[in-house]
């Protein structure tokens, strides 16, 4: 990785934690989650020998312990972090990030699909243009083992926050089987040339009887649009990343 590369990718980092909170709602039911799996992808974002900028995915997989025999759930901290280039953000034709949508397709693998389900997820429903932070409420009913606390059954809730300045954020998710959560950007705002941070997250019940094997099969789809302004009309290309993983991962994780 060239110079440049490096000191953007470190610019990301900066950007993801200053933009960014999360926290685990750990009285609710003494719930103990562990980090069982990731997606981290970097790559810079091209087209006809023209950089547009750079994706950079880090989602991370947690696993809730001292679950039923019957079934494993794991939650999803997705994080998307779309860096311009700021070589291209003035003079003629300039860019800017228009759009961008994460899919999760609960249900897509072909052989344990049927066997995973969406409890939950966040951000739900369209959000005005005027918030200027998407909070993430995950809660869900959850079912333990025997002897452990909170007991047979209890509520189990995770929560972080991103901002959502001049962003739009459309809802277009099925519960039960898949997340679609649209960023409408706005491309003439600050937000649209500087790095944007995009962390929706859902929790995944997977099946360890009937077939299942209790673990998580995630197939997700990271989309990012950018706008090339013209002096007629503007131009608008899409980048779309496609990531499968297995949760358990027997491969490590960077720290967030």
């Amino acid at each position: 990785m060239d110079e440049a590369l490096l000191r953007a990718y470190n610019w990301a980092d900066n950007m993801i934690s200053e933009n960014s909170t999360s926290s685990s709602n750990g009285d609710e039911t003494n719930a103990s989650w562990s980090r069982y799996g990731c997606e981290t992808f970097y790559q810079c974002i091209n087209k006809d020998n023209k950089d547009f900028g750079w994706a950079n995915i880090r989602t991370h997989y947690y696993k809730l312990s001292d679950v039923s025999d019957n079934y494993e759930y794991y939650y999803t901290h997705f994080k998307l972090d779309i860096i311009p280039n700021e070589n291209r953000l003035t003079g003629n034709h300039p860019i800017a990030i228009a759009d961008s949508t994460i899919r999760s397709d609960v249900k897509a693998d072909p052989t344990y699909g049927k066997y995973q389900e969406m409890m939950c997820y966040d951000p739900m429903g369209d959000s005005g243009i005027t918030n200027s932070s998407a909070k993430i409420n995950l809660s869900f009913g959850a079912s333990f083992k025997p002897g452990t606390q909170p007991g047979v059954s209890g509520s189990v809730g995770i929560s972080w926050s991103y901002s959502v300045s001049d962003i739009v954020v459309h809802d277009k998710s099925l519960i039960g089987e898949k997340l679609e959560i649209w960023h409408d950007i706005n491309e003439n705002a600050a937000v649209g040339k500087t790095t944007c941070v995009i962390e929706p997250g859902h929790v995944v019940r997977c099946k360890n009887i009937d077939g299942g094997d209790g673990k998580y099969h995630a197939t997700d789809k990271y989309e990012i649009v950018f706008i090339t302004f013209a002096f007629w009309h503007d131009f608008f290309d899409t980048f779309t990343f496609d990531l499968n993983t297995i949760v358990p991962s027997s491969s490590s994780c960077p720290s967030t």
